[in-house]
């Protein structure tokens, strides 16, 4: 993803880069990776709404405006039948209604591949030149976005650590004026804010007013929380962050081990390994990476300190299960699914969620779950591995999810700050 990767970089990691030359790249999946053509941009339905919510990270269309400090130069052959033309006239256009420094050209006849200038294209080389990245005294404005802390929090002095809204565009704009003292600006769906004062003069007093409210802070070295405005203590590392922000492929990091079940019937614990074997062979095929696969009773938490896991199976069969996920408000066992206060019955059954690590400041358990044979087979279509697919926190579904769409999810969402179930931020069907 040469071309579509350098779109991605540049707009969730703004700060890193001079300049970017995106070459012959599509900018998102949503428009690109279907197999029609067209994946859904938004949806009346809300439970399709919260599901299109949890892949708003790699939608770089609507993170357009983080490119505005960097150069950017797009190339692209105007006969490419493998990404379109198309694609890069679309980031034209928008980058045309802001952007201060971009250039733009296609190559005549050119397809995907038209020889070796495809790569050695001089004027990338000579517009790189004359892009120097700035230090972080020299960056006095921001105008950043994010869709998820845990992905891309911060930008040079400032950083959005959680947000009221998880998994929703979040955005601050701020000014400094490092003579005067000051720190002046407006967010948007931004729960918790930290500034580095380390830029200031030490010991003097630096004013910060954002979203109308005043705060006085000394400066230094230790960074400042704001909370709605007002000063706060650094958050436990228990609640959310960018160490940890969820989504359940949030649990693939971390030197992820896979765990499966002894404890069910032949079946189910056939099930579970096959599971986590296809998995494994899925990620080493896709990532080049290696997984270790171990059975439930042999879990060593000091010998898996800070690795991620991922359980398969659910609290009847999975004899890990209450040592993960005994404080989780989400629980799966033969025939049951419960979510706070909600139950659902029956074999047909699946869910996937993540949940913190016990012991870990950074590790989390993923679950891939069900109630029964036909629920644990429902989870073959969810296709986690697959480039910028989103995947909430939570979700719960049935087997007919597979014929009848979102139609078939029971729940899906994000929890809060502090990892709890909230009415607002999800949805359910009854």
């Amino acid at each position: 993803m040469g071309g579509h990767g350098t779109w991605f970089l540049g707009a969730t990691y703004p700060d890193k880069w001079a300049a970017i030359a995106p070459s012959a790249g599509y900018p998102t999946l949503k428009g690109y990776g279907s197999a029609d053509g067209l994946i859904p941009d938004s949806s009346e339905v809300p439970m399709e709404q919260m599901l299109l919510r949890a892949g708003n990270q790699s939608d770089v269309p609507k993170l357009v405006s983080n490119y505005k400090p960097l150069g950017v130069y797009v190339f692209h052959g105007d006969a490419d039948r493998t990404v379109s033309v198309n694609y890069a006239r679309q980031m034209r256009d928008s980058l045309g209604k802001f952007h201060p420094d971009f250039s733009y050209y296609e190559y005549p006849g050119g397809e995907h591949w038209f020889g070796d200038i495809s790569v050695d294209w001089n004027p990338i080389f000579d517009f790189f030149k004359w892009h120097l990245r700035k230090v972080d005294t020299a960056v006095n404005q921001i105008d950043f976005m994010t869709a998820s802390p845990g992905i891309s929090d911060a930008y040079r002095w400032a950083s959005v650590q959680q947000q009221l809204h998880p998994l929703q565009y979040s955005r601050i704009r701020l000014q400094r004026n490092l003579a005067a003292g000051t720190i002046t600006g407006t967010t948007e769906n931004v729960r918790l804010l930290r500034f580095d004062l380390g830029d200031f003069t030490p010991g003097t007093t630096v004013k910060v007013t954002i979203d109308g409210v005043e705060s006085q802070h000394t400066a230094g070295k230790s960074p400042v929380y704001l909370l709605g405005g007002k000063t706060v203590t650094a958050p436990a590392l228990t609640e959310k962050g960018p160490h940890r922000y969820g989504t359940l492929k949030d649990a693939f990091n971390h030197r992820m081990v896979f765990v499966y079940s002894t404890g069910g019937s032949a079946a189910e614990n056939e099930w579970s390994y096959n599971k986590a074997r296809h998995d494994a062979e899925t990620w080493y095929y896709r990532g080049n990476g290696a997984v270790d696969i171990i059975a439930d009773k042999e879990y060593n938490a000091a010998q898996y300190k800070d690795r991620g896991v991922i359980i398969y199976g659910n609290s009847s069969t999975n004899k890990a299960w209450s040592r993960f996920l005994s404080g989780c408000p989400i629980q799966v066992s033969r025939n049951k699914v419960t979510a706070g206060s909600k139950t659902w019955t029956g074999g047909d059954l699946c869910a996937s969620f993540v949940w913190p690590l016990k012991g870990s400041d950074v590790a989390s358990v993923g679950v891939i779950t069900g109630s029964g044979i036909e629920g644990m087979k429902a989870a073959y279509a969810n296709q986690y591995f697959a480039g910028a697919s989103g995947f909430a926190d939570f979700m719960v579904y049935s087997a007919k999810m597979l014929e009848t769409g979102a139609a078939g999810v029971k729940l899906a969402g994000f929890y809060d700050h502090a990892w709890q179930l909230s009415p607002s931020e999800m949805v359910a069907n009854d």
